[in-house]
């Protein structure tokens, strides 16, 4: 095998004990086909974004304009209404605890606390329910920041999430216990009002579990 170095006119040798230089080259030509792929596909999404995201589908228009059909397709389709998109983005008060624990980037361009959080948070977004992330709850004398508040799409009660994420941590586990119980004093209950899901480093949240819920609580 020979290797040359091209100038666009004229090719040059490189011989075998310039390996590194060779090896230099091919990496440059590598990132240079690299960079013009990235570019076309950058392209691409910003295509995308003018002429498809922000337009109203005809798959939308074809459910929200004839409420025969929405009646029909309400098994297999759910819509947000404009309810619901007015009370998911007016502003809340939120936790104001330890903001720099928000760390994972979810789906609506908001920061939670940990990666289960960022997955139920997707969810639940794909899903397009309704939801609001660490919004203040006052319970008694309590305040309370539930995961997630969420507005029940067919209800429209709220309705909360709680994930406990450390559970094979005694103090957290002692924690989680006093907070469910609070939530029961005052009539919040795990399967009516209340949705919680647990892990600990050995048993992570599993996607599956998350969109069995959704299913079982919002469908």
């Amino acid at each position: 095998m020979k290797w040359f170095h091209s100038d666009g006119h004229t090719q040059t040798y490189i011989p075998k004990k310039h390996r590194e230089y060779a090896q230099q080259l091919a990496y440059k030509r590598f990132l240079l086909e690299k960079q013009t792929e990235c570019k076309k596909e950058l392209y691409a999404l910003e295509l995308y974004q003018r002429h498809a995201v922000g337009e109203n589908k005809k798959s939308d228009r074809f459910l929200s304009e004839d409420p025969a059909y929405q009646e029909l397709l309400c098994p297999f389709y759910q819509m947000v209404t404009q309810e619901e998109l007015i009370w998911s983005d007016t502003s809340y008060p939120k936790n104001p605890n330890y903001p720099e624990q928000l760390k994972y980037k979810s789906c609506k361009n908001e920061y939670v606390r940990s990666k289960s959080e960022a997955l139920i948070a997707m969810n639940l977004y794909m899903e397009k329910i309704a939801y609001r992330y660490e919004c203040e709850l006052k319970i008694g004398k309590a305040v309370f920041y539930p995961d997630f508040t969420i507005l029940h799409p067919l209800t429209g009660k709220e309705i909360y999430w709680e994930h406990f994420g450390k559970m094979d941590l005694p103090e957290y586990a002692k924690n989680a216990a006093d907070k469910l119980h609070m939530y029961a004093r005052n009539g919040i209950y795990p399967g009516d009002r209340l949705i919680t899901t647990y892990e600990t480093m050995e048993q992570p949240l599993d996607t599956a579990i998350v969109q069995k819920l959704i299913t079982y609580h919002f469908k």
